[in-house]
């Protein structure tokens, strides 16, 4: 079986009202329709073969946007699209497409985002398992997606972010037991 991987992204972090257009095409560009189009391209000869597998990358952002990356949470909300559409109508042709969107995590892309101390305490604070986290924790995401285990499973998108999306914690006090 092949396997797609979509995972090229990139952002600029600024309020919406400073966007260029420049900035709105590079980021819709990269994240959405180059997507989009290697989707196409690996998926006409995965459903010639009638077998295949499509992994792409969300984010936090697909359905809870953070504040100044506007463009970034559209092209994320639209992989989610995406690959809700593609599963429907590739499903029918043994194709799966699902999405892992990952939370926190530090990557080239948001080394220097979570180099500052601020932001790291905050991620931390506000993530159950207290801690950011690696490209590494979403490769066992990756496998399973790929492997026969998940054989019925499309259409998906599985948070791979350390708890974050499981609510927030306030700092009510404790009763105590």
């Amino acid at each position: 079986m092949d396997v797609l991987i979509n995972v090229a992204g990139v952002n600029r972090r600024k309020p919406a009202i400073d966007m260029s257009a420049e900035d709105y095409d590079y980021i819709l560009g990269t994240n959405l329709r180059g997507a989009f189009l290697l989707s196409c391209e690996i998926g006409r000869a995965q459903i010639e073969r009638r077998s295949g597998c499509q992994i792409n990358i969300a984010s936090l952002n697909t359905d809870r946007p953070l504040k100044n990356v506007a463009p970034y949470a559209m092209s994320k909300a639209g992989i989610a699209h995406m690959t809700r559409s593609l599963a429907l109508e590739w499903g029918p042709s043994g194709v799966r497409v699902n999405a892992i969107a990952p939370g926190f995590i530090v990557t080239d892309l948001t080394r220097k985002l979570w180099s500052d101390e601020t932001m790291r305490a905050w991620g931390e604070a506000n993530t159950p398992q207290r801690r950011l986290g690696k490209p590494e924790d979403c490769v066992g995401a990756a496998l399973f997606l790929a492997s026969p285990a998940a054989a019925f499973i499309t259409g998906q998108i599985l948070y791979v972010d350390g708890g974050f999306t499981a609510g927030f914690a306030w700092p009510i006090p404790t009763p105590p037991s």
